[in-house]
């Protein structure tokens, strides 16, 4: 099993940094493009979202970022940020395209197979 995890202060640019660096690391165990493209759009948003929402940008808070690899058997990407929290069904979310967010999660939802939301905390898995 591979596992990184990495705390990074409440910023946009480190967000999106750390999902290249773990995409750059994860490359190691996968040969696979798209894989690798849609692993670093779901930690790039989840990140970016820890970051806005949840911790409204504050840099003195920090989000947590852990991906767990089990060989030939799943990828789960776990988020927290040290925000409230949001209160959502992953199961029935969906995009409505008259609001200005909730599009980073619906994204996400769409690449994984199983998206969890608990309060501050998001897990998302990828069956391999």
């Amino acid at each position: 099993m591979y596992k990184f995890e990495e705390y990074i202060n409440s910023n946009v640019l480190n967000a999106t940094n750390i999902a290249k660096i773990m995409t750059n690391n994860i490359s190691r165990y996968f040969d696979n493009e798209e894989l690798l493209y849609n692993l670093r759009l779901i930690i790039a948003e989840l990140m970016v979202n820890g970051v806005e929402h949840g911790n409204k940008c504050d840099c003195n808070k920090k989000v947590y970022l852990c991906v767990e690899i089990e060989k030939n058997k799943k990828i789960a990407i776990r988020v927290k940020d040290q925000g409230n929290g949001i209160e959502c069904d992953s199961e029935k979310y969906t995009l409505d395209i008259d609001k200005t967010y909730g599009r980073g999660l619906f994204i996400v939802k769409k690449l994984t197979d199983k998206l969890i939301i608990n309060k501050n905390e998001i897990v998302a898995e990828l069956y391999l």
